[in-house]
């Protein structure tokens, strides 16, 4: 799995968004989005994240191929 972090370009802790990019479609599919996001706000709390940001992270999951067939991570991600 590949793990890529893009900051807001304001700095702001509130309100991230995540996604967790699996090698293939059939890994995304079968990818436990709840138990990866409650582990990573788990992550944010221990590292002293603000509550706020804890609570507006969003998160998602995807696949490099869906990626690529998406138009690349630019285009995909927008």
């Amino acid at each position: 799995m590949t793990k890529e972090v893009i900051p807001d370009f304001d700095g702001s802790q509130n309100g991230l968004v995540v996604w967790f990019i699996c090698e293939h479609s059939r890994t995304s599919e079968s990818f436990d989005l709840d138990g990866a996001s409650e582990a990573l706000k788990n992550k944010m709390r221990d590292a002293g994240f603000p509550q706020s940001a804890v609570e507006t992270l969003r998160t998602d999951v995807t696949s490099q191929t869906e990626v690529r067939v998406g138009g690349g991570r630019f285009l995909f991600f927008r």
